[in-house]
């Protein structure tokens, strides 16, 4: 498995990640754009992602969120949504430039938080055709009632108060999503013994869209917490999946 690392601007900081050529090559292909949920980095099982995704055909971009792993940015471990969704457009205008890479054929894939940040990009940026939102965090005004929510609001903010509530309700995925626009199709997945974030939201997301009448593949692991998976077995059917409906819609 061939990868290098690579480097890109986000609007004056340096965001550092790995690319992974898609094993087949030929003509440029499909590229898929990763990056792990609020403080997690690339080294945690990003690689073990990419390399399934890339020997099946894929080209795959990896990179650490700003103020953290690789990544330049200060002040160091600061999580700024809005600047984690804009880094996601950073990194798939770099992705379009590389060799090999159809710019027309482009996936995003998001874990936890940044599972919500991939729906906040699908729904801005035309040029993502596919979208892996994995063990998502969605609602972010009801966040604090669901799972372990109540004990991160120092960290997203408490929309319990007028001034949090206003801000988060511009970026929160759950009350952003409306009829009569057009998204690319999401693949949720989760899993029902998830007690950190909870399959609530990506049930919630997935029944909101069913009723819009919005495309959607829904996959609920019973086992294995906020990874979806409990053991080997379980995480090569995870990934086995993602990379089907990954390769059904970017590259058939």
């Amino acid at each position: 498995m061939t990868r290098r690392d690579i480097e890109f601007d986000a609007e004056g900081v340096t965001l550092r990640g790995w690319f992974y050529p898609a094993e087949a090559g030929g003509a440029p292909g499909a590229v898929v754009v990763m990056a792990h949920g609020f403080s997690a980095v690339k080294e945690m099982y990003l690689d073990s992602f990419a390399e399934v995704f890339a020997a099946g055909g894929l080209n795959v971009v990896v990179f650490d969120n700003r103020c953290f792993g690789a990544s330049d940015g200060e002040p160091r471990q600061e999580i700024d949504p809005w600047a984690q969704v804009r880094d996601y457009r950073h990194a798939i205008t770099y992705a379009s430039t590389l060799p090999g890479v159809n710019p027309q054929r482009i996936g995003i894939w998001g874990s936890s938080y940044s599972g919500g940040h991939v729906l906040v990009v699908a729904a801005i940026d035309r040029r993502v055709k596919a979208v892996v939102c994995q063990v998502p965090l969605i609602d972010m005004i009801r966040y604090t009632h669901i799972g372990a929510g109540a004990s991160w609001e120092a960290e997203y903010g408490d929309p319990a108060k007028p001034a949090d509530r206003a801000w988060i309700m511009k970026y929160s995925p759950y009350q952003n999503v409306s009829k009569g626009k057009q998204y690319p199709p999401v693949f949720f997945v989760t899993a029902t013994s998830d007690d950190r974030v909870t399959p609530v939201h990506a049930r919630k997301m997935a029944a909101r869209m069913q009723a819009m009448g919005l495309p959607f593949l829904y996959f609920e692991n019973t086992n294995g917490g906020h990874a979806a998976s409990a053991n080997l077995n379980e995480r090569a059917e995870r990934v086995a999946l993602e990379f089907t409906y990954l390769a059904r819609k970017l590259m058939d």
